[in-house]
């Protein structure tokens, strides 16, 4: 499982990096990256891999309904704010009013400024 988890990581941090590189902040440029290709056969090896990951899974947790697991993800989702008085992200729930308040105002911030700079963009 550890060496799953590493591999993981490290495929995160590698999208993260791509998506850093090709969608880049306060409007520069995109670069062009390349990304490994794979074969065919490689991927169906990882397709069999994660089918007997998630065999694992079900052995070790019981089968799980998709429909119960679409909800519960996207209640966990919808609830996930990024607070900025402790600086991370956390259940909005959970939050204090004060720390509500301060997130809604930053998404109301963030959304103005980027409907701003449409704007300004379509005016051209």
């Amino acid at each position: 499982m550890r060496a799953a988890a590493e591999m993981l990581r490290e495929e995160a941090l590698a999208m993260m990096t791509f998506d850093k590189v090709k969608f880049p902040l306060h409007g520069g440029k995109p670069k062009t990256l390349r990304r490994d290709e794979f074969s065919d056969d490689d991927l169906d090896k990882a397709r069999k891999l994660i089918a007997d990951e998630v065999e694992v899974v079900k052995e070790e947790l019981g089968a799980i309904d998709p429909k119960d697991y679409v909800e519960e993800w996207t209640r966990i989702h919808t609830d996930s704010w990024f607070l900025p008085t402790e600086k991370t992200f956390g259940s909005f729930e959970d939050a204090t009013k004060g720390e509500q308040i301060v997130a809604l105002q930053q998404d109301f911030e963030v959304t103005r400024a980027q409907m701003a700079k449409h704007i300004k963009k379509l005016a051209r």
